[in-house]
């Protein structure tokens, strides 16, 4: 999605549709790996709006992350 609107401190998922084994990804000044097509973040307990990036080879997405 374009946006997620997430409550402060709150686990929200991201659905990943790619072919490659692992993804990398970056939200609130933290980088990780994922294996599998669903990732899972935890929103900051600061309310604000934050980008979330996921790439996938050469391939890049992001969403717009709404804590409320």
């Amino acid at each position: 999605p374009k946006r997620i609107s997430v409550a402060a401190g709150a686990a929200f998922q991201l659905a990943i549709s790619t072919d490659r084994i692992s993804v990398r990804w970056r939200f609130n000044g933290e980088i990780g790996l994922a294996s599998s097509h669903s990732l899972e973040l935890r929103a900051p307990m600061t309310p604000g709006r934050y980008r979330a990036t996921v790439r996938s080879g050469p391939y890049r997405a992001s969403t717009l992350v709404v804590v409320r």
